[in-house]
C-alpha cells in the first residue's frame, strides 16, 4: 500500500489549518456544496482529517467533524479518551478542534 501523502501541521491552532473545498465523488456534492477539508498529521505520527460539509457530524450547523487514521490506512483510528471507536469526533467549534489537535499531539499512537 503507498503511503498517504499529508502535511506536517507545525502550528497547533485552528487558524492554521489549511483547508481546501472537497471534492471527493463519495459525497456527490452539487455545484457551491463541496464543504471544506484539511488533511494533514501531527508530530506523534496521527493522521488527521478535519471536514465541514451537509453530511459531517455538524456540519449543517457549521461546525467541524476530526477523524483520525494512520500513514497506510484512511479508515478511522481510536485514540482512547479522545475519539469514539472509528476515530471521529464531531459537532467541533474552532476553539474544540485546537483543544483536540493538542489533546491528540500528546497522545501515543
Amino acid at each position: 500500500m503507498i503511503p498517504i501523502q499529508a502535511p506536517l501541521l507545525e502550528v497547533l491552532d485552528f487558524n492554521a489549518i489549511p483547508f481546501v473545498p472537497m471534492d471527493h465523488e463519495m459525497y456527490f456534492f452539487e455545484h457551491g456544496d463541496q464543504g471544506d477539508q484539511a488533511v494533514f498529521r501531527l508530530a506523534n505520527g496521527l493522521y488527521i482529517s478535519i471536514v465541514r460539509h451537509r453530511l459531517s457530524y455538524g456540519g449543517d450547523r457549521g461546525q467541524f467533524e476530526i477523524m483520525v487514521f494512520d500513514e497506510l490506512n484512511s479508515d478511522g483510528r481510536e485514540v482512547k479518551g479522545i475519539t469514539d471507536s472509528d476515530g471521529i469526533l464531531g459537532y467541533l467549534e474552532p476553539r474544540d478542534v485546537t483543544e483536540t489537535l493538542i489533546k491528540l499531539a500528546g497522545a501515543t499512537p
